[in-house]
């Protein structure tokens, strides 16, 4: 809402001049006589612009980029479980937990639970004592 206060010698001039300023719209708040003039406060609503709803399109997916097939994956986390002690070894894990780790490793090997998936560089150092490659 705007708001304007218009001053003028008599009613009838002061709603004349809210007429040419407001337009015919306008909405008289006010009116006050001092000292032989008129104060006329008026106000008129101010358009809101009108806003469209716009449609987002809906987001796409991006493709992961594909850097090595499932076969090769596969066989590099053999590779990487048949190294267990060496990666043990260089992190500085003492030789008394990684023995218990890779012995731990080795009966849920022997169990069926391969998810660690050993193979028989990891069983042959176990079984002759050797915990470092």
């Amino acid at each position: 809402m705007r708001l304007k206060i218009f001053t003028a010698d008599n009613m009838q001039a002061a709603l004349l001049m809210v007429r040419e300023a407001l337009g015919n719209d306008a909405i008289i708040i006010d009116t006050t006589e001092e000292k032989g003039k008129v104060k006329v406060t008026a106000a008129i609503e101010i358009p809101v612009a009108k806003v469209s709803a716009r449609k987002a399109s809906k987001p796409r997916p991006k493709p992961a980029p594909v850097k090595k097939s499932l076969k090769e994956l596969q066989q590099d986390e053999q590779s990487e479980s048949v190294n267990l002690s060496h990666f043990l070894s260089h992190h500085d894990i003492p030789k008394v937990m990684m023995k218990r780790i890779l012995e731990t490793a080795f009966v849920k090997f022997l169990a069926g639970e391969d998810g660690i998936g050993l193979k028989s560089v990891l069983i042959n150092s176990l079984c002759h004592g050797t915990y470092l490659e």
